[in-house]
């Protein structure tokens, strides 16, 4: 995560930062249903995984929303008419420059990167636990 964090950085990519986010969160959930499984007090293991269930899904809705209105707030914010390389299509980030243009553009090959990555992971393991 911590990893992903700095080439979504690099790469000037919300989607990877909210992705980042979404795995702390399920770090998070692992920690406390793992703390579930090893609470000596079987009576409490039920209420300690709801209760730990139900705040990974409030961070994550809170997170996704966040998300969402800057994503909004970045889609509707008004460009300068000095701006040719956003008049001819190049997308840019949220990340003001002085110009008022908007920022340096997403480096997609690195997205793509950290996608194949996952996918290649999530294929491993799913052959490992057939």
């Amino acid at each position: 995560t911590a990893t992903q964090w700095i080439f979504a950085d690099i790469a000037n990519s919300d989607a990877l930062k909210a992705d980042c986010i979404s795995m702390g969160v399920d770090v998070l959930a692992f920690l406390g249903n793992l703390f579930a499984e090893c609470n000596p007090f079987p009576d409490q293991k039920r209420k300690v995984e709801l209760t730990m269930s139900g705040i990974s899904h409030f961070l994550l809705l809170f997170f996704t929303i966040q998300f969402i209105i800057e994503g909004y707030g970045d889609a509707t914010a008004k460009v300068s008419d000095d701006c040719d390389d956003f008049v001819n299509g190049t997308k840019y980030t949220h990340d003001d420059d002085e110009s008022g243009c908007g920022g340096e553009e997403v480096n997609g090959y690195i997205v793509l990167g950290f996608a194949l990555g996952g996918l290649a992971f999530d294929l491993i393991s799913l052959i490992t636990y057939k």
